[in-house]
């Protein structure tokens, strides 16, 4: 980090405390909304607890808490003296957290968006699932990068650091270009549409909120390439301190977005709930709810988990 002043680090200081217990309440604050409200209707703890390990879940506790990671990790360079190879090493794990973060985010973002890309640009499906399975080599071959220039810095290393850096926030670019190009042709198709299904709400949500996430991110690429020259030298800090306070506000719209998803599915239960009892009569409810419930509780039990 450059050179700044004593006010200038109180300032940077005191905001990467309070990221630090944003986002740390934020993963406490999920893991509550899990265990006590997504997954209230089961028997047990270490049931409830199995929710977490799901594909959508472990994904966005990936997000929480490497930004939480990323953050401390800024906490600590900032408020002790460290040796130059001592800092290079916390630089490194802000590398590993960011790329954690953009590793798990897409692979969240695909989740929720492979059927809205099937929908809309089919053809595009094929390369963004290999573009998936391929990530972990994009997005962490920078650390290694990282971590191997720490003891050596021959300029072959520095070569494969320079173009990891340009790939990486290309393949960000392709993949959100993609997607939000597929959400923003749902949306516009489902505007001209007379009914709405069920999944197209549930679509419609992704969507919706998917557009935020990615024109966020691409507000977050764009600075980090360019942010350093907007700032004048005796501000440049603002630059190298909050480079990473995007991550935050895109954990922040993706927990929004899990929010709104179930509160459409339980307004879909409470109306399918409500059609059933005036057809059927209440009796006749009780026990279809009990069925559903049974059926329900066999698939979660069933659930494929990360681990």
């Amino acid at each position: 980090m450059n050179n700044i002043t004593d006010f200038q680090l109180r300032i940077l200081l005191n905001a990467k405390c309070a990221e630090v217990a944003i986002s740390g309440a934020l993963f406490f604050a999920f893991v509550f909304f899990v265990l006590c409200f997504e997954a209230q209707e089961t028997d047990t703890w270490p049931v409830r607890f199995r929710k977490l390990g799901t594909p959508f879940n472990a994904s966005l506790i990936a997000i929480i808490l490497s930004t939480f990671g990323a953050y401390l990790t800024q906490v600590v360079l900032l408020s002790n003296q460290f040796t130059a190879a001592e800092v290079a090493i916390g630089q490194t794990f802000t590398i590993l957290f960011a790329s954690t973060f953009e590793f798990a985010s897409i692979q969240y973002a695909w989740k929720r968006g492979e059927i809205v890309v099937d929908q809309t640009i089919p053809k595009a499906s094929l390369a963004m699932k290999l573009l998936i399975k391929i990530s972990p080599f994009i997005f962490y071959f920078d650390v290694l990068l990282e971590f191997a220039q720490i003891y050596s810095n021959s300029p072959v290393l520095q070569m494969f650091a320079y173009v990891s850096e340009i790939i990486a926030p290309t393949v960000l670019v392709i993949f959100d270009s993609v997607l939000l190009y597929a959400f923003i042709n749902f949306l516009r198709v489902l505007q001209r549409s007379v009914a709405i299904s069920v999944d197209d709400s549930r679509l419609k949500i992704v969507s919706f909120y998917g557009i935020f996430a990615n024109v966020t991110m691409f507000v977050a690429i764009i600075f980090a390439s360019v942010g350093g020259s907007i700032f004048p030298n005796s501000w440049i800090f603002l630059y190298d301190g909050f480079s990473l306070e995007f991550d935050l506000i895109i954990a922040l719209i993706l927990l929004r977005q899990k929010l709104a998803l179930y509160w459409n599915k339980k307004n879909i239960i409470r109306q399918q709930e409500m059609n059933l009892e005036r057809q059927l009569g209440k009796d006749t409810l009780l026990q279809v709810r009990k069925l559903r419930e049974s059926d329900r509780k066999k698939n979660f039990k069933n659930e494929t988990v990360l681990f």
